[in-house]
């Protein structure tokens, strides 16, 4: 740690300078890697950090495996005689209120992690810790000491002050936000510790969302925080806290209102309002004169008294309480991210840093019932010994098909939906069909007739027949990435856990979803447009079989979507095609054809009695890219029938010039 007497490093002596002295190098912090490894298939050595850690050990419950513990922050600002405020701890600390909020958030396990630079007051940084851990730090008027209090739901309505008519000297104000105030969404910002970098974690209320017919988001910094789970924590307080409307009081009181300090909680009572018992908590209060008692307070609704505030008296509703548990999601996709989704998340950089055989994980989960907050994700490599975070995020909006799609139709009927109001136009969606899947580009949203209006088979995908009750997924944005990279063939499993007002599910009471990685991002992008005998997607036809199909280029095509009947774009270097015609009845191969550089192919009626001796009615039609030994995820695989008129009688000497419907032997 470069302290005053340190001397030279014998290993870096013998190994620079030959023995002879070196500088000792001190007041400089330095690492010195004696015989180790630094890089892994890589030919170059990564940028080196180090994770230092300093923890303010002022109050006995300071030591949190999380972090420092934010109590303890706060007293080292006002006691440090070197950078902090230099008070006497005797005579300026409620040591009995710092040590209350220590425990209680030990117990939250609140630790913090960050750095202040001293670029700001030593003021502005214990503001932030404030805002971390929703305190508020006061000087008690009966010690005038330095107390804290975190906002907590931790009192008893009946052991409250009253303040009423019989002590309120005058009611100037009281007004409640309209739900226009409200906000449906918050994103938290935090520092991920384990990727070294700046995350974000969203959360929403979608009967908020339903109910304004809009999202109403507000974002939120909180650098202190070094995982995800406690990010969603404060993402879940922060909503809570702004997706009501709150009232808002401003009264003047007598001396029996003394006590109250800011973050401190009353009750109001005011018949003439309606108001038979509200919980208000202090925002501003001053205290007035020893010749001029009185209080003025401005205070706002209470958020942890929600549930008992009443305004009028009523009959009993009847109403029973719902069942907060959290439950498992409703449905739940794991998948790997396609080359697109991997170049659009990372910057360029990171992008190019990347093992050739890079592959992350995804999740997208549809949340059980409307209870269900958001959710974590975790995962194992262990064969599900153990789990670590990987995530966490919100609940994807959902439909289902209605009725059958064929692959060249772009209005896909919906019903059965969760939260489509919410998608933006230009984002994708993934369907489910089946064992295969579907990426499409959501162009329009008609909400009166319940349709979507779609760019079909966008990135590595092709079009597929829809059928009534298939899953649609919208994945854009919402899906939780494992940002941890993974190589190809390598296996995890990932559980999902939910999280509700009644707290999140056990790891022990999810089933794990086993997951191998397959080179999705490295292989090609399949044809596209394939045309028979110029037609897309023929129902039947009549003659040979030519086709005609248009090239994609996942390297290039990283701006927005290409759509499947887009036009040609110039290749990946290196791509060739395949393809297999096949008997649809028998699936027998007809015709296998591989290493085409070419986009189109044909195979007359001539060749196939050739080779068969007979026509083929029933036709399935199989073509795939392939570059580096690597074949496209999926294939364009469709079933046709070949229909031909009647003749009576026909010339074989030369050539074939008409058949009969069904199939025959040539004799």
């Amino acid at each position: 740690f470069g302290a005053p007497s340190q001397g030279e490093n014998a290993y870096l002596k013998a190994k620079t300078n030959a023995g002879l002295p070196i500088p000792a190098y001190r007041g400089i912090v330095s690492t010195v890697f004696e015989g180790c490894q630094l890089s892994s298939m890589n030919p170059y050595i990564k940028d080196l950090w180090a994770r230092v850690t300093r923890t303010p050990y002022y109050l006995p419950a300071y030591d949190m495996a999380s972090g420092a513990n934010p109590a303890a922050i706060v007293y080292e600002c006002i006691t440090n005689t070197d950078w902090g405020m230099g008070m006497w701890p005797n005579t300026s600390i409620d040591s009995t209120s710092f040590s209350a909020a220590a425990d209680k958030l030990k117990q939250e396990d609140f630790g913090l992690n960050l750095m202040w630079n001293q670029e700001s007051s030593v003021g502005s940084f214990i503001q932030i810790i404030m805002d971390h851990i929703d305190g508020v730090l006061t000087v008690d008027p009966t010690t005038n000491k330095y107390a804290l209090t975190l906002i907590r739901d931790d009192y008893v309505i009946a052991n409250l002050l009253e303040l009423n008519e019989g002590n309120v000297l005058e009611l100037t104000e009281f007004e409640r936000s309209a739900w226009s105030e409200t906000v449906n969404e918050v994103q938290v910002v935090y520092n991920n510790a384990a990727r070294d970098q700046e995350d974000a974690v969203v959360i929403q209320d979608l009967a908020s969302i339903e109910g304004q017919g809009s999202i109403i988001s507000k974002t939120m910094h909180f650098p202190g925080i070094s995982t995800p789970e406690k990010a969603l924590v404060l993402a879940q307080r922060e909503l809570n806290a702004t997706s009501v409307p709150l009232s808002k009081v401003t009264l003047k009181a007598n001396r029996e209102a003394w006590s109250l300090q800011p973050g401190g909680v009353f009750k109001l009572a005011w018949p003439k309002l309606g108001i038979v018992q509200t919980v208000f908590r202090v925002v501003e209060i001053t205290t007035g004169s020893l010749d001029r008692g009185t209080i003025n307070i401005v205070a706002i609704e209470d958020v942890f008294s929600m549930p008992t505030t009443s305004y009028t008296e009523s009959e009993p509703a009847g109403w029973v309480a719902p069942d907060k548990a959290p439950i498992s999601a409703a449905y739940l996709k794991v998948f790997e991210a396609s080359y697109w989704e991997g170049y659009r998340s990372l910057r360029e950089a990171d992008f190019l840093n990347l093992d050739p055989d890079w592959a992350f994980g995804k999740v997208a989960a549809v949340r059980g019932n409307g209870l269900q907050k958001n959710c974590t994700l975790h995962v194992s490599t262990d064969g599900g010994t153990t789990y670590d975070g990987a995530g966490a995020g919100s609940f994807v909006p959902t439909a289902l098909v209605s009725g059958t799609v064929l692959p060249n139709e772009t209005t896909i009927p919906y019903d059965n939906d969760l939260g489509v109001s919410t998608v933006s136009l230009g984002t994708f969606a993934i369907i489910e069909t089946g064992s295969e899947f579907e990426y499409v580009e959501v162009v329009g949203i008609d909400s009166i007739n319940l349709t979507l209006t779609v760019n079909r088979g966008i990135l590595d995908t092709v079009p597929h027949t829809l059928v009534d009750g298939d899953r649609i997924l919208f994945t854009d944005g919402r899906a939780i990435t494992d940002k941890t990279e993974r190589l190809v063939t390598e296996v995890v499993n990932y559980k999902l856990l939910s999280v509700a007002g009644g707290g999140s599910q056990d790891l022990g009471d999810v089933s794990p979803y086993p997951y191998t990685f397959n080179n999705r991002p490295q292989r090609p992008y399949p044809p596209a447009n394939v045309l028979i005998n110029n037609v897309s997607f023929p129902v039947t036809d009549d003659g040979a079989i030519n086709l005609v199909w248009s090239e994609r280029n996942r390297l290039t095509q990283t701006a927005g979507y290409v759509g499947w009947f887009d036009a040609t774009i110039s290749p990946e270097a290196g791509v060739t095609y395949s393809l297999n015609i096949r008997d649809a009845d028998t699936d027998a191969i007809l015709k296998a054809v591989t290493g085409l550089a070419a986009t189109t192919y044909s195979y007359t009626l001539a060749q196939e009695i050739t080779d068969w001796g007979i026509i083929h009615t029933n036709i399935r039609i199989e073509i795939w890219s392939v570059r580096s030994g690597l074949d496209s995820m999926q294939r364009y695989d469709y079933t046709y029938r070949r229909v031909f008129a009647p003749v009576t009688q026909y010339d074989m000497v030369t050539e074939v010039i008409g058949l009969p419907t069904n199939e025959f032997n040539l004799v």
